[in-house]
Parts: C-alpha cells; sequence; structure tokens
C-alpha cells in the first residue's frame, strides 16, 4: 500500500521536449512588408503631410479662386463619406485618411497577425519604393515621352506653378489613388471573380489588376479637370495603371502607394511640362 500510494504520488514524468514552445519561424522582410499594420505605419505618415499640406495650400487656392483643390481619389472618397454620414444623421468630420486607417486597422484584426513594427523593415520599404518609382520615369523618359503631346494638362494651372502644392498632389494621388483602384477595387474584382466564375485566386487577382489599370485609366478623362482623352495618354495610364497594380499584388499596399507618391513627385520635379504624370 505504501509503495503504491508513494507512486501514485508521484507526478508523472513528461514527455521530453513536451515543454518547450513551438517556434514560430520568423517573419522575412517580403512577408512583413505585406502585413496591413506595415502600410499603416508606412502610409500614415504621407496621408498626414497630405491632409496638413492640403490645409495650407487651399488658404491662397480658396481665397484667390474661391474654391479648393484636392487629388481626385480623395474627392470622391469625401463625396461618398459626406453622403453617407449625412444620412445616418452625422456631419462630415471624417477625412479620407481616418477612412484608409480604419481599412487597415480592421484588416490587421481580422489577420490575427502581431502588431510589432521594425523600424528597419519601414526604412527597407522606402527604399524599396524609392528604387521602383524611379523605373516609370526613366520609361517615360526614354520611351513614352516621345510619343507623348508636349501639352498635357496635368490639372489647373496654379496647381502646377507651384511646386508645394504638386509635392503635396503627389502624395495625395499615391495613397488615394491606390486605395481606391487597387485596395478597394481590385480586391473587390479579385473576390468577385474567384466566387463566381471558378478562376483561381492568383488568376483573379491579375485579371482583376488589369481591369483596375482601365479603369484607373479611364478615370483621368472624366471629372472636373479631365486630361484631354487621346490614344497614347490613355495608353500610358493603363501601363502605369499595371505598373502600379503588379507592385500592389507583389509588394503590398503601402509599397504601392509610396511608389507611386515618389514617381509622382519625381514627375513633377524633373519632368513635369515635358510629359505625363500617373
Amino acid at each position: 500500500m505504501g509503495k503504491s500510494a508513494a507512486n501514485a504520488e508521484k507526478k508523472p514524468r513528461a514527455a521530453k521536449g513536451a515543454d518547450k514552445k513551438e517556434k514560430v519561424p520568423a517573419l522575412t522582410y517580403w512577408q512583413q512588408t505585406r502585413l496591413p499594420v506595415y502600410s499603416l505605419a508606412f502610409v500614415l505618415p504621407m496621408v498626414l503631410f497630405y491632409e496638413v499640406g492640403v490645409i495650407l495650400v487651399n488658404r491662397s487656392v480658396r481665397a484667390t479662386h474661391g474654391y479648393m483643390v484636392y487629388n481626385a481619389s480623395d474627392w470622391l472618397i469625401r463625396r461618398l463619406m459626406e453622403s453617407f454620414l449625412t444620412t445616418v444623421g452625422l456631419g462630415s468630420f471624417f477625412m479620407s485618411g481616418v477612412l484608409i486607417a480604419v481599412v487597415l486597422v480592421v484588416w490587421q484584426v481580422a489577420s490575427r497577425r502581431p502588431w510589432t513594427v521594425k523600424a528597419s523593415t519601414l526604412c527597407g520599404m522606402l527604399l524599396e519604393s524609392s528604387i521602383l518609382a524611379l523605373v516609370l520615369p526613366i520609361l517615360v523618359y526614354y520611351l513614352i515621352e516621345p510619343m507623348l503631346p508636349a501639352t498635357i494638362e496635368t490639372g489647373p494651372a496654379f496647381a502646377r506653378s507651384a511646386l508645394f502644392a504638386n509635392v503635396v498632389m503627389s502624395f495625395g494621388a499615391g495613397v488615394y489613388e491606390e486605395f481606391i483602384f487597387r485596395l478597394v477595387l481590385v480586391g473587390l474584382v479579385t473576390v468577385v471573380l474567384n466566387a463566381f466564375t471558378g478562376l483561381n485566386w492568383r488568376v483573379s487577382a491579375l485579371s482583376a489588376v488589369v481591369l483596375g489599370a482601365v479603369i484607373f485609366a479611364a478615370a483621368h478623362h472624366v471629372g472636373e479637370f479631365a486630361e484631354d482623352a487621346t490614344w497614347p495618354v490613355f495608353l500610358f495610364r493603363v501601363g502605369s495603371g499595371l505598373f502600379f497594380g503588379v507592385i500592389y499584388y507583389f509588394r503590398g499596399f503601402g509599397i504601392a502607394a509610396g511608389s507611386h507618391a515618389l514617381y509622382d513627385v519625381v514627375y513633377f520635379v524633373f519632368l513635369a511640362g515635358e510629359g505625363a504624370s500617373g
């Protein structure tokens, strides 16, 4: 009895290695940059710069011209949000940047990924975006520029004459156009094609990138500040839409937005008046 009781009191020995937690492989740089939390951390400074810049730019624009100027995609988001908020009885006090932040936060929560953000990864994203942003200007300058008209209008005269205003609009284009035409449009079309056509996810996504590029190009030729619709300009827009769409598909929203914004900055600083912008 005593021996049995003694044995019963002994705690069973844990299996060898069972008490060790299973190690989860660390995410690589390429995996980290595709997480919503990194897109949020990367685009947030661009959003803040644009929103503050728009306020500063419009102080003089409104006083001089009697109206305000925004990036076209930002203006569309503002109008849609204003209509929705008015319908539900709220004031239009939300900014477009808040909507993007909310979408990325919800996406991050749904992904159940860690919220850790490494400064080294953000620096890598900035370097990568800068390199990608130089690819399109080189193609424009050496290959596409000779085929384009020399007098393409890129916006109202006061915006083209003010470097700061153009840089502000460049960041607005990078963030808000990529949000609408890539994150939202490509994402929704991918889901629809995958669900209702039987196409696999990759084929659906790449098809959505192509469709998004065409819609992206067409959007530049409608609205208050629309450009003249010529085939060379339209095809260039389709090509740039494909370029940023491929970046979005393989590298994520953050780098697509950064590449687009920095490309527009390079264009306005070095190429403005000589060709087309994205």
